[in-house]
């Protein structure tokens, strides 16, 4: 997480007005998978690690994505994460 508060609620704002603004996102389904059944937390998870991951992963579980989700190959998103 960012190490001050205020900057972790600033990327929150920022994220959540973004998923509300965005009309093509308004009622989207998070746990939506590609071909690879990658959902949208295990294309993050594969991602370098940065404040700004982290934040839209916890906005990512907020708006319901599933954390134990397993793509083609049984891999969870922390497993993505840790590998």
């Amino acid at each position: 997480m960012p190490k001050d508060n205020s900057e972790n609620k600033k990327y929150h704002q920022k994220y959540t007005k973004a998923l509300e603004a965005d009309p093509q996102l308004k009622g989207a389904n998070p746990n939506i998978a590609d071909a690879d059944g990658h959902s949208p937390l295990h294309t993050l998870a594969s991602q370098p690690e940065t404040d700004k991951t982290r934040i839209f992963a916890l906005l990512l579980v907020e708006y319901k994505a599933n954390v134990n989700s397993t793509n083609n190959f049984e891999e969870t998103p922390l497993y993505m994460a840790i590998d």
